[in-house]
C-alpha cells in the first residue's frame, strides 16, 4: 500500500487502542481485536508500552502478521498528554515464503 499519509492511532498507557484510521482499525480487528480493547497486534503493542514507559519518541520498522500475510511497517510513537500516538509512515506487504513454497524450496525425491 503507498501512503500518501500518515496512517495514525492513539493508544492508553494501559494498551487500549483509543482511535485509529480505518486501516489500522482494519488490521486491529483482522487480528483479533474489537473496539475499545486492548491493541491486538503484539508488536505494536510493545513499541506502545515502550514509548509509555520510557516518555519518549521512538522509530523502528515492526513486522506484523495480517492473516496468512506479513506486513512491514515504519512506525513513529511519540508520549501524547498520557497516551502514546502511532503514526505508520510506510507499509507494505513482505512475502511469507513458508506459506507458498516455491519449487526450489522443496527437496528433490
Amino acid at each position: 500500500m503507498n501512503l500518501t499519509r500518515a496512517i495514525t492511532c492513539e493508544v492508553s498507557s494501559a494498551g487500549i487502542l483509543l482511535r485509529a484510521d480505518d486501516a489500522l482499525q482494519q488490521l486491529h480487528i483482522r487480528a483479533g481485536g474489537n473496539l475499545g480493547g486492548t491493541l491486538a497486534c503484539p508488536a505494536l503493542l510493545s513499541l506502545t508500552q515502550m514509548v509509555a514507559g520510557l516518555r519518549m519518541r521512538l522509530a523502528r520498522p515492526v513486522c506484523v502478521a495480517d492473516g496468512p500475510n506479513n506486513l512491514e511497517l515504519w512506525v513513529e510513537a511519540e508520549p501524547f498528554n498520557k497516551d502514546v500516538k502511532l503514526s505508520i509512515l510506510g507499509w507494505r506487504k513482505i512475502h511469507n515464503v513458508a506459506v507458498k513454497p516455491t519449487s526450489r524450496d522443496i527437496w528433490p525425491d
